[in-house]
């Protein structure tokens, strides 16, 4: 969220929040969940309804659901620098062995909805 939060403007509050409902679009993020976070954007002048509007036509774009994914630069640089340095494989594994449980974990909650 810190890229929308740099990038957000208030004076166009439609396109940023358009932008943002396409995003979770493509990272996988559920229309719900999507509709949850963006209801704290709501204000008398924008609406549930303009807002709702243009989720769905984030949402419309079927074939971008779930085609990018979220990348930890600090965990990635880490096993960048494990290769680098020679560690070996079971050595980096362990180190790994929390991040691969949570996303299978993320993975499979997904799944299930």
């Amino acid at each position: 969220m810190t890229w929308f939060k740099k990038k957000y403007n208030s004076q166009n509050r439609n396109s940023s929040l358009y932008k943002l409902a396409a995003a979770f679009n493509d990272f996988g993020v559920d229309k719900n969940t999507c509709q949850d976070y963006l209801k704290g954007f709501e204000q008398k002048d924008f609406g549930s309804v303009e807002i709702l509007a243009l989720i769905n036509s984030a949402y419309k774009k079927t074939a971008n659901f779930n085609t990018k994914q979220f990348e930890d630069k600090d965990k990635k640089d880490k096993l960048i620098n494990f290769v680098l340095s020679g560690k070996s494989d079971a050595v980096i594994l362990e180190s790994l062995k929390s991040t691969i449980k949570r996303i299978l974990s993320q993975r499979f909650r997904l799944l299930k909805r």
